[in-house]
C-alpha cells in the first residue's frame, strides 16, 4: 500500500508542504481510494485490456511489415527477370 501511495504522491513531490501535510491528507486519501476502488479496478482492467490489444496490433503490424518487405523483394526480382 505504501508504494501505491508513493506513486500517487510522486507528481506532487515538488510541493514543499506535501511532507508536512502528509498526516493530514493520509486518511482522506485512503478513504477516497476505498470509495473509488471498484471504479479503479474497472479502469485498471480496461487499461490491461487496451495494453493487450495494443500489443497484439503491434505484433500484427510487425508481421505485415515483414511480409510486405518480402513481397516487395519478390516483386522487384520478378520485374528484373522480365
Amino acid at each position: 500500500m505504501t508504494s501505491h501511495l508513493l506513486t500517487e504522491d510522486s507528481p506532487h513531490s515538488a510541493m514543499p508542504t506535501e511532507d508536512s501535510r502528509d498526516s493530514q491528507h493520509h486518511t482522506p486519501r485512503e478513504d477516497t481510494s476505498r470509495r473509488k476502488s471498484p471504479r479503479d479496478a474497472s479502469l485498471q482492467a480496461e487499461v490491461e485490456r487496451l495494453r493487450d490489444s495494443i500489443t497484439k496490433m503491434s505484433e500484427k503490424y510487425e508481421h505485415l511489415h515483414c511480409r510486405n518487405a518480402e513481397l516487395e523483394h519478390d516483386y522487384r526480382a520478378l520485374k528484373q527477370n522480365q
